[in-house]
């Protein structure tokens, strides 16, 4: 017996098995947030024989096994356990006294077949090649009627379906210019059959109207009444990352469309996990743009969550924190007492208005495909310059695009050549590009050295006129090359080294300025010039500051330079500094930073510079720091 960590979601968590796992059996604590399926898909990976998952007894009602589907694809013998069970495994397997064996007894039984459909209805009018679809599963699980999972969902659909056929009758009500198909799934509860094999036959039909591409959107509702309910939105933002770019941008407006629709009724809405989990899930894998509402299923309210509901809509209507959001979910007692009316009424008056929204559009096609303004920023190193170039390769009407991309996991640089031909190439319209773009590359791994002067020559070839380039070189034998537009409009900027353009930098307030050679006062001055609006600096820089090669700048004696003013910085970090930057900034003589609070330093370092907190010098610019983080 192996004990999976965490959950067993990722392919990291099983990594961590407490013990080996090839031709054991694996015991899976109930957690995380990706389906049962998708932690029994780990395992062939890991060559286990058989697979054990026990609830996790954090609530009176998560005590016993409950009925999970794994998918037709599984062939590994598994089983769900009780709490009291599993852990009492998970104790035995971890006492190195004890060999824990298991055996599972399987009896195979042929069941009969039988069918399981789809149900389809059309709107009568309507563009049959830009198509509306609005899904919802109508089978339950075994263990009980299935009321809020999914009778919910399934009769807001009948709903929707029945008063737009009676307003579609209306002579004065305006008819939509896309076809309309209301769908209630069959078999979402294993592993969503029913929506994979329409999305299958479509993918492949070459009937006008029946085509994948005759589909603009996928609108999936699911669980919409849970009595210990959130106003739950699939959020676009936290899609898997193999999900098609295509559908991305226009699932991330349909997003909004609901949120919006929540502040408006001054109702708090909360964005829940984009997983796939759900019949939308086949949709997006082929690129669809979809969305939907989710009332919550098992999850716990946390008291963070049911406070918020509190403020927004008093006291008795937050629900309770500590307790899942559905407690009958997958139980027998999913029946119409399950149903919370006042959260149910408002999720489906979010459904009945995102609808009318989008029959409304005049090129709805446009509005979820076509994006006018874009900015994507991140503030750690990322490898995923491939894939978003391919996103922004999709958005060829984009008329705005902001990007801070910091890259790594490359041995070419990123120029103005590739810039041009990965992204402007694909964007005829573009007439604002705001951007700052740094590829991090090993030095190791570069045939040649590029120089500042080479990349500004390559956005001097693209046309591009305000911008510049910077080379540096940091720890690690990492070359850092930025190259960014001009005025520079962000207020983040790292791995800043000697070598600079004269150039304002009137945005930024955080700075971290890293070198492997020394930073010696004339940079400070050239640093408090151009970063005027400064309000946190962080150094790292090992390197002593040298004069003339004589003398450090720490010395008692040296008071060859003027002093340098910060008028604006609150937080300055030295912890990863020589100890001459200690002396430069809490010098007097050297500094003047009136406004700083917090500062980040070397206890030792500190001590020496201070002189044990005895040296006059060191006073003023220490006067109002309230707080000191020491290494």
């Amino acid at each position: 017996l192996t004990i999976i960590p965490d959950g067993g979601c990722t392919e990291s968590d099983w990594k961590k098995a407490i013990g080996p796992t090839a031709g054991r059996v694996a015991l899976v604590k109930r957690g995380g947030s990706c389906a049962f399926a998708d932690r029994a898909a780990q395992t062939p990976k890991f060559n286990v024989t058989g697979l054990l998952f026990y609830n996790d007894g954090i609530l009176p009602d998560r005590m016993t096994p409950i009925e999970v589907s794994l998918g037709q694809d599984n062939a590994l013998p598994a089983l769900f356990l009780s709490y009291t069970a599993g852990e009492a495994l998970a104790a035995s397997a971890q006492n190195i006294s004890i060999n824990v064996t298991v055996q599972l007894g399987i009896d195979l039984k042929n069941l009969p077949d039988f069918s399981v459909g789809n149900i389809c209805a059309d709107t009568p009018i309507g563009n049959v090649t830009q198509t509306i679809v609005l899904g919802s599963h109508s089978d339950s699980v075994p263990a009980g009627p299935g009321i809020n999972d999914n009778g919910s969902g399934s009769a807001a659909n009948i709903d929707l379906a029945i008063t737009l056929a009676r307003l579609f009758k209306t002579p004065t009500y305006s008819k939509y210019k896309y076809r309309v198909r209301f769908c209630w799934w069959g078999a979402e509860e294993i592993c969503l059959l029913g929506s994979k094999d329409h999305v299958k036959k479509a993918k492949n039909s070459g009937s006008i109207g029946e085509r994948l591409g005759d589909y603009l959107i996928n609108l999936n509702y699911d669980m919409l009444g849970s009595p210990n309910y959130i106003f739950g939105i699939y959020d676009g933002r936290t899609a898997k990352n193999d999900t098609p770019p295509t559908a991305l941008v226009g699932s991330n407006k349909i997003t909004d469309l609901f949120h919006n629709w929540f502040i408006q009724q001054k109702l708090l809405a909360t964005l829940t996990d984009f997983d796939g989990r759900s019949d939308y899930g086949p949709f997006l894998a082929e690129g669809i743009v979809a969305g939907g509402l989710f009332s919550g299923a098992d999850e716990i309210k946390s008291e963070e969550e049911r406070d918020h509901y509190d403020q927004i809509l008093g006291q008795g209507m937050d629900g309770i924190a500590g307790a899942a959001h559905d407690p009958c979910y997958h139980k027998a007692c999913d029946s119409i007492q399950n149903i919370n009316v006042f959260a149910y009424e408002k999720m489906v008056q979010a459904a009945a208005y995102v609808l009318e929204y989008l029959g409304r559009q005049d090129d709805l096609k446009d509005k979820l495909f076509n994006l006018k303004c874009f900015s994507l920023k991140s503030f750690c190193r990322i490898k995923q310059y491939n894939k978003i170039v391919s996103l922004l390769r999709c958005m060829s009407s984009l008329e705005k695009l902001t990007l801070y991309l910091p890259i790594k996991g490359r041995n070419r640089v990123i120029d103005g050549t590739y810039v041009q031909h990965d992204i402007l190439d694909y964007m005829p319209q573009l007439h604002s590009f705001t951007f700052y773009i740094c590829t991090y590359v090993k030095t190791v791994d570069l045939s040649y050295k590029l120089s500042s002067e080479d990349i500004q020559q390559t956005l001097t070839n693209i046309g591009q006129e305000y911008v510049t380039s910077i080379v540096n070189y940091i720890q690690g034998e990492i070359a850092a090359y930025s190259i960014f537009s001009l005025p520079f409009e962000f207020d983040y900027l790292k791995h800043f080294g000697n070598k600079f353009p004269n150039i304002v930098f009137s945005y930024v307030t955080f700075l971290l300025v890293e070198d492997t050679n020394p930073f010696k006062h004339e940079f400070f001055i050239r640093i408090a010039r151009s970063f005027s609006l400064l309000k946190y600096l962080r150094i790292y820089n090992r390197e002593s500051q040298v004069l003339d090669g004589l003398m450090t700048f720490s010395s008692n004696n040296c008071q060859l330079h003027s002093i340098i003013e910060y008028l604006h910085l609150t937080r300055l970090d030295v912890r990863y500094a020589h100890r001459d930057y200690v002396e430069q900034f809490l010098n007097e003589t050297k500094a003047f930073i009136p406004c700083l609070t917090e500062f980040e330093v070397n206890v030792d370092d500190l001590k020496a510079v201070t002189k044990r907190f005895t040296r006059e010098e060191t006073r003023r610019n220490c006067a109002k720091v309230n707080d000191i983080s020491k290494i």
